[in-house]
């Protein structure tokens, strides 16, 4: 027999108990037996807290929404209440107050330590604190404004290669290559519009540099062309270098090999065309070819005196006058180098020796002797004076020797008459007239 109380023992079966709360008991017992002597105990049962039983939490798979979400989805347990507590390192709460049965919410990207236990009921212990890790995993970020190309002419300056762009969850950053390649060095790319001054194609990449809860977009390029500027022609062109090419013809050279720096030159005479243009640099474009006409002319020679007279253009030389005549030639201009393109002299078209004539310098001064004189016929001859790079040309008129009778000078009017007339045209046969026409080469 059995019983709770000493000396009663009021139950056929051994008492039982459940709670912690009610141990410990002490159960009294009676064993009796015929021809036995009854006999009579006790024993007192103690009843301890027990480990709980915890279904664990699992992970959520999370990426950022911009607002709080629940790390995990609920644990269980029968044997007491699952608290939480959710830390950024692998490291268990020691402040008790950090636990909480609400589950763990986190608003922002990155991984979270979620440690959860069972509080024990007045049957159960507390459990160990456990963990899971969870992420919050960030999300791409976007661009929302895609840079685009500017239109660009070199001008001397750096200017700005894109307009800016905009994003969603970063912050825009941009590089530049002069080739279609994304660099691969981080540090390349920063906030700053790239800028060049230099013609040339060159490709802007952009990306969104992600903040904490999103991801860098990926990179994408824009193609920016810095055109070329025109080149001007100056006198000394700051844009690239003045080439220069001479044709015989009013048709710019198709050979660009025909087009030098050096300025070109010409010895024959003739009408030439100076094509000219500069030849652009790595920043400007050639310029167009434009010519110049110039014309190689022989020089002007004229006329300076007729011995020692100026501007005689009647100079007279007679027949037995035993005299020369002296011309002296000029070249035109500011510099008078006559005499050393001096080559002869002729007469009628033939060469006169030089013994029929002397030539000194200062300008050119010809003397042309008496002898040759007196040998001509009576009447117009030619003279030429000669030199490399044009001549001179005279009329010689040859006449006999002047009369002593003087020259009764012609009237006009009614007192004119034909016995006069034909007195002065005898006493003119009888003289030398020398008469100059000047004449250009």
């Amino acid at each position: 027999m059995y019983g709770t109380t000493e000396g009663t023992y009021d139950k056929t079966a051994s008492p039982t108990i459940t709670n912690v709360a009610d141990s410990p008991l002490t159960v009294y017992y009676k064993i009796t037996a015929d021809n036995y002597v009854d006999k009579t105990g006790s024993a007192t049962v103690t009843v301890t807290k027990a480990s709980p039983t915890v279904t664990a939490p699992t992970a959520k798979t999370l990426a950022y929404t911009g607002s709080a979400q629940e790390l995990v989805n609920a644990g269980s347990t029968e044997d007491g209440t699952l608290y939480y507590a959710v830390t950024t390192e692998n490291t268990a709460p020691t402040d008790e107050n950090l636990y909480t049965t609400s589950i763990p919410t986190e608003t922002n990207a990155g991984t979270y330590y979620v440690w959860y236990k069972a509080v024990g009921d007045e049957n159960h212990n507390d459990s160990e604190a456990v963990f899971v890790t969870v992420t919050v995993n960030k999300i791409n970020s976007t661009v929302t404004k895609v840079p685009e190309a500017k239109t660009l002419t070199y001008n001397g300056s750096a200017q700005e290669l894109v307009t800016a762009g905009e994003a969603t969850g970063g912050t825009m950053y941009y590089a530049v290559t002069t080739e279609n390649t994304a660099p691969t060095d981080e540090n390349l790319y920063t906030a700053s519009i790239p800028t060049e001054t230099d013609a040339g194609t060159y490709y802007v990449w952009y990306k969104a540099v992600g903040d904490e809860n999103h991801n860098d977009s990926e990179a994408v390029c824009v193609t920016v062309t810095v055109n070329k500027a025109n080149s001007t022609v100056t006198k000394v062109p700051e844009d690239g270098t003045l080439y220069y090419a001479v044709t015989t013809e009013n048709t710019a050279p198709t050979d660009e090999s025909a087009y030098t720096t050096s300025i070109p030159t010409g010895t024959d005479v003739g009408t030439y065309y100076v094509w000219y243009k500069v030849v652009g640099d790595e920043n400007h474009n050639d310029s167009e070819a434009v010519c110049v006409t110039v014309t190689v002319a022989n020089p002007a020679y004229t006329l300076a005196s007729i011995d020692g007279i100026a501007n005689d253009s009647d100079h007279s030389w007679y027949k037995g006058s035993g005299k020369d005549v002296t011309l002296t030639a000029k070249l035109e201009g500011d510099f008078d180098d006559s005499f050393e393109h001096f080559t002869g002299v002729e007469l009628d078209g033939v060469a006169l020796s030089k013994e029929d004539y002397s030539a000194v310098k200062g300008s050119t001064v010809v003397t042309l002797k008496a002898s040759a004189l007196e040998k001509l016929q009576t009447g117009p001859h030619g003279v030429t004076l000669r030199f490399d790079n044009g001549k001179l040309d005279y009329v010689v008129t040859v006449k006999y020797a002047q009369s002593t009778v003087g020259v009764v000078a012609a009237k006009t009017g009614d007192e004119n008459n034909a016995a006069l007339w034909l007195l002065i045209l005898a006493l003119s046969a009888t003289g030398v007239v020398l008469v100059s026409k000047k004449r250009r080469a």
